[in-house]
């Protein structure tokens, strides 16, 4: 799918002011991709690509995390073994922390849980973020889990919760032993738009968390459920992720994508000492081989000192749901490593 593909509903949904504005930012950020887009020329890698990652990423010093009265931007519910190896689940966009509940009851006997919640996401009340969100999210996890020791803690994130993982571990790598990341790479607009520029990806970012909060709700929702065709493969799953979008908060929600989006954290890699165990989804409906998705998400965390690949077969986006043996085999290797 082409740029005017992704956006061209967003451009709907914008009053002639706006839509002009987008553009603008748009033409702005092709000139800024230059020759490196036009070498590549892959348009069915990308529609491929979009099959595979999230439709739907250090800190400076101390921040306000949200007005005082406001919704916490994340809450940490505990559960499991308290004398057990912390382990932290993190949800990604639009999603809700009981995507982990099956990883919570499989882990319990054995491990320390902390399961977070973000505010505006799947029910959680939206908080009137100050700043860049994901920044805000991860300062906020990292106070929370300071506040209340753990034991060699392993943070597991699966899309935008991958993305806070690594920059959680970027901000405060005394907190984090290790790193386990569901389908979640550090810049996700190169499998969008490969050949992008981080400048040009800035651009984009910017322009779809324009066009998103723009849309009206109906037309949101519709385009996020259709979207869900290419993240989730098991079909009885459907309607709970449905429901999560539903109930979560639109402008958050953009923010955050474009956000995400905008953010390139490659070279910042190198600073990591902990082991990454990066979880990539693989199904011959992708129009991939699984060659070409290893060698994607390997390029993508490149600049890691110990990052390891595991594809896992049969699997869309989310991982832990269409596979969730061949996850907790995963999972639990690098537990108890």
């Amino acid at each position: 799918m082409g740029d005017g593909g992704i956006f061209r509903s967003f451009d709907n949904a914008l009053g002639a002011d706006e839509r002009r504005v987008a553009v603008g930012a748009r033409s702005r950020a092709r000139w800024l991709n230059g020759r490196a887009r036009a070498r590549l020329g892959a348009a069915r890698l990308r529609s491929a690509l979009l099959r595979v990652v999230v439709a739907f990423a250090v800190l400076p010093g101390p921040v306000a995390l949200a007005r005082e009265g406001a919704p916490p931007l994340v809450t940490l519910t505990k559960a499991g073994a308290a004398e057990g190896r912390t382990v932290v689940l993190i949800h990604g966009l639009a999603s809700n922390a009981a995507v982990w509940d099956a990883t919570r009851d499989a882990l319990a006997p054995d491990y320390d849980l902390r399961i977070a919640q973000f505010a505006g996401m799947a029910g959680a009340p939206a908080a009137e973020i100050e700043g860049a969100v994901l920044e805000r999210y991860t300062a906020a996890l990292i106070s929370a889990l300071r506040a209340e020791e753990g034991r060699d803690i392993v943070l597991v994130g699966h899309s935008m919760g991958g993305a806070i993982a690594l920059k959680t571990a970027l901000a405060a790598p005394d907190l984090v032993d290790e790193l386990v990341i569901v389908d979640a790479v550090p810049f996700l607009a190169a499998l969008f738009f490969p050949g992008v520029q981080p400048a040009a990806a800035a651009v984009q970012g910017e322009a779809m968390t324009m066009g998103m909060t723009a849309q009206p709700r109906a037309a949101f929702l519709l385009q996020q459920k259709a979207g869900l065709r290419r993240l989730l493969k098991t079909e009885a799953y459907r309607p709970v992720v449905e429901d999560w979008l539903e109930r979560s908060d639109q402008r958050t929600v953009a923010r955050a994508m474009g956000a995400l989006i905008a953010t390139d954290l490659r070279s910042d890699l190198s600073a990591l000492s902990q082991d990454i165990l990066v979880l990539a989804p693989w199904d011959p409906t992708i129009g991939l081989l699984k060659s070409q998705v290893r060698l994607l998400y390997e390029a993508q965390y490149a600049a890691a000192r110990s990052a390891k690949v595991e594809i896992v077969d049969g699997a869309y986006h989310f991982i832990m749901i269409d596979q969730p043996a061949r996850f907790l085999e995963l999972l639990r290797g690098a537990l108890s490593d």
